[in-house]
C-alpha cells in the first residue's frame, strides 16, 4: 500500500487552491496599477490604499478559512483524485472498471 501524505498541522502550510493564487496575482497587478495611476492627492490616495488593504485582508481570510477546512478534512476531494487501480474490479456485464466496494455498476446497474 502507498503511504499517504500527512496533513499539515498549520493552516499556513495547507496547499493554496489554484483559483486563490490567480485571484491574488490579478489583485496585485490591478492594485498596483490603480495605486500608481491615482493622482498624488491625499483625498484620492487614501481611499485607494484603504481599499487595497481591505481586499488583501479578504484574501488572507480566504486562505485562512481554506487552510482550516483542509486540515479538518471538510473539503471535497479534488476531481483528479481517483480510486487507485488496485481497488478496482471489472463489471461482469459491461466490463467497465468500478470500485471493489460497489454493489452495483454505476454504468449498467447490474449487481456485482
Amino acid at each position: 500500500m502507498g503511504m499517504q501524505k500527512e496533513k499539515p498541522k498549520s493552516w499556513k502550510k495547507a496547499p493554496t487552491p489554484a483559483w486563490l493564487k490567480w485571484i491574488t496575482a490579478i489583485y496585485l497587478v490591478v492594485g498596483f496599477i490603480v495605486l500608481f495611476s491615482v493622482p498624488n492627492k491625499a483625498e484620492y490616495l487614501l481611499p485607494a490604499l484603504l481599499g487595497y488593504v481591505a481586499f488583501a485582508g479578504l484574501l488572507y481570510l480566504t486562505k485562512y478559512i481554506h487552510g482550516k477546512l483542509y486540515i479538518a478534512g471538510k473539503l471535497p476531494p479534488k476531481p483528479t483524485e481517483r480510486t487507485p487501480t488496485a481497488f478496482m474490479k471489472k463489471c461482469v456485464k459491461c466490463g467497465r472498471e468500478i470500485p471493489i466496494a460497489s454493489e452495483e455498476c454505476p454504468s449498467c446497474g447490474s449487481r456485482t
